[in-house]
């Protein structure tokens, strides 16, 4: 068992090294992954950096993502062969664009500018939250176009 957080970072590396991937999905969210049949290694990453455990099909599957996977790819990157530092570059450098987007209240995660005509107001939970006009068209269009092509509508 790992005594400490510095053999932890180590021993992390290594097995993201080789049983890991640092993931860029759909060109804007980053996350880093690893899947095991052992429970253990699978475990130690959740006690040690938190994230998210999935099983299926035999196969424990850890997840880290958005600001807390770039932080973990941030530590690590010194302990990783050229060919993950590529990678972890690849992922900071989209992270760095969408999280200073999302800092500024005043733009959607895409980066619209969210006032005037491309301001909306949604109300969930009792929760009053704004969301991108712009954004909602094109949600609604890609619904309708998955609807049209199933029959639906």
């Amino acid at each position: 068992m790992l005594t400490n957080i510095n053999q932890a970072i180590i021993w992390a590396a290594g097995f993201l090294e080789g049983d890991g991937c640092f993931i860029l999905r759909k060109g804007r969210y980053i996350a880093v992954q690893a899947g095991q049949i052992n429970p253990e290694p699978i475990a130690d990453l959740v006690r040690w950096f938190n994230g998210t455990v999935s099983h299926s099909n035999g196969i424990y599957l850890w997840r880290l993502s958005r600001h807390n996977a770039a932080a973990l790819m941030m530590t690590l990157y010194s302990f990783m062969s050229e060919k993950r530092k590529e990678q972890i570059r690849k992922c900071l450098r989209v992270w760095k664009k969408v999280e200073h987007r999302r800092q500024d209240e005043n733009c959607c995660v895409k980066g619209h500018q969210l006032c005037g005509a491309n301001l909306l107001w949604n109300t969930a939970n009792g929760v009053k939250y704004k969301i991108c006009s712009q954004c909602e068209r094109e949600s609604r269009r890609k619904r309708y176009v998955r609807d049209k092509a199933m029959g639906v509508v």
